[in-house]
C-alpha cells in the first residue's frame, strides 16, 4: 500500500529519471493512473471526403459517393483551371480549398483558394514561372 508522506513531490521526470509528471492539456489521468488524450476541440479529424472535379466543377461527396456538395466559384475572365483534371487541395480542416489557375495572355500561373462552399475567392500566389500546387497541410 501507498504511504502519505507530507510535503513531498516527485522529482520531474526525465528521459533518464523515473519522477513525476504534471497533465497538460489534452491529457488526462484517472485514479489508477491510466494517462489518456483528450479532445481540445482544435484537433483535425478525418473528414471522411473525397475531392473531386467533375467536368465541370470541384465538389466534395462522401466515400461511398453520396452527398454530393458543388463547390461553385467564378474566375475573372481570361484564368481558366489549370490542367486537365483540374488539381485541387482541401486544407486539413476541410474548409478551404486550394487549385490552380492559368492566364494565358499574360502567361501567369496561379494557385487560388476560395472557402468549402465557393466564397472568398483570392490569389494567394500568382508567377510568370510554373507554380504547381503539391499539396495543402
Amino acid at each position: 500500500t501507498a504511504q502519505t508522506v507530507p510535503n513531498y513531490s516527485l522529482p520531474p521526470a526525465t528521459t533518464s529519471v523515473l519522477g513525476g509528471v504534471i497533465i497538460g492539456s489534452g491529457l488526462s489521468i484517472t485514479s489508477s493512473g491510466i494517462l489518456s488524450t483528450t479532445s481540445t476541440g482544435t484537433g483535425l479529424s478525418q473528414l471522411n471526403k473525397l475531392l473531386i472535379h467533375d467536368g465541370t466543377n470541384f465538389a466534395t461527396i462522401n466515400y461511398d459517393g453520396t452527398n454530393k456538395t458543388i463547390i461553385s466559384f467564378t474566375l475573372p475572365t481570361g484564368r481558366t483551371l489549370r490542367s486537365t483534371p483540374p488539381k485541387g487541395h482541401l486544407s486539413p480542416d476541410g474548409n478551404i480549398l486550394f487549385f490552380e489557375v492559368y492566364e494565358s495572355s499574360t502567361g501567369t500561373y496561379f494557385i487560388y483558394s476560395c472557402s468549402i462552399n465557393g466564397s472568398n475567392l483570392k490569389v494567394v500566389f500568382s508567377s510568370t514561372k510554373d507554380a504547381t500546387l503539391f499539396n495543402a497541410y
